[in-house]
């Protein structure tokens, strides 16, 4: 394990570590989407958004668990196929998208 190669603590320290981790990086990994979704709000449709990023924040979670539970892990591949879903509703037409990069173009100038 890392905590015992590279920390050198033991079983129980390294626990105590990986739960600290377990509360930290979730928290991180909310801040960070929170804060590119504000910068990028305008660009992203706010349901991809939300499907990405909690398919993100699962990965980050589930990757800390201590004990690794086969059905948890079902969870992303549910997520992804909504997410697979919800972008599939977007099909546009020329005229559409030429609307879409001229607005694009507007926020970005």
């Amino acid at each position: 394990m890392i905590y015992e190669e590279y920390l050198h603590y033991d079983l129980l320290k390294g626990f105590h570590i990986l739960k600290n981790l377990l509360m930290v990086i979730p928290m991180l990994t909310i801040l960070a989407l929170g804060f590119w979704y504000w910068q990028h709000r305008n660009k992203v449709h706010y349901k991809i958004f939300l499907l990405a990023s909690f398919k993100i924040y699962l990965t980050f979670f589930l990757s800390l668990l201590l004990v690794p539970y086969t059905y948890l892990f079902m969870t992303g591949v549910w997520v992804s196929l909504a997410l697979f879903v919800e972008q599939s509703m977007y099909s546009f037409d020329e005229k559409e998208k030429a609307t879409i990069i001229m607005t694009m173009d507007k926020v970005k100038g």
